[in-house]
């Protein structure tokens, strides 16, 4: 039998809204203008994906589209983070902020990248492109796939490993299609 599912219905918290906005501009950041890049979720280990990678995608964007980029994470993440991806004039961090802060963080964002986790699943709310990072696991990604397939590119583990110049390419052109 068919079901059709409604998208999830997410509301502003207009305090955090306001801290958001007040974070932006002390840094800079024009709202709807940064990518937040979430590489962590399910445990400190990112779902199995690399930093290596997030530091690797974070590069080609920034040789390719001079945007800010806002990384976050939780308690947990935050060292191996911050030791393996330096801040810099377009990289920030935000580590152990509420809920509420993150929901408001990336419906103000322009992008999203990051695993399949919690914060995928609000852009997705928010309907913010996304490009969201799968185990291979069939399984979990027909439970976890997003609902609007057309504001998000899924790639699975092994493809991107075994054709990273390729996905590379897509993520930056996807990108580029944001910013057009």
């Amino acid at each position: 039998q068919n079901v059709n599912l409604c998208l999830p219905r997410l509301y502003c918290d207009h305090s955090e809204e306001l801290n958001v906005s007040t974070y932006l501009k002390s840094n800079n950041i024009i709202n709807r203008q940064y990518i937040v890049l979430h590489p962590g979720g399910e445990t400190v280990n990112g779902l199995q994906w690399s930093l290596n990678y997030y530091k690797e995608i974070i590069n080609i964007i920034h040789s390719n589209i001079k945007i800010n980029i806002i990384i976050i994470g939780d308690r947990s993440e935050e060292e191996r983070v911050r030791k393996k991806i330096a801040t810099g004039r377009f990289v920030h961090f935000i580590f152990h902020k509420p809920i509420q802060f993150v929901s408001e963080l990336i419906h103000q964002s322009s992008f999203f990248i990051g695993n399949d986790s919690g914060p995928a699943h609000i852009a997705q709310a928010w309907q913010i492109p996304s490009v969201i990072f799968y185990k291979n696991n069939m399984e979990n990604f027909t439970r976890w796939k997003p609902l609007n397939p057309s504001l998000a590119m899924a790639i699975f583990k092994n493809d991107f490993e075994y054709n990273k110049p390729y996905y590379l390419k897509k993520i930056i052109d996807y990108l580029g299609h944001a910013y057009v």
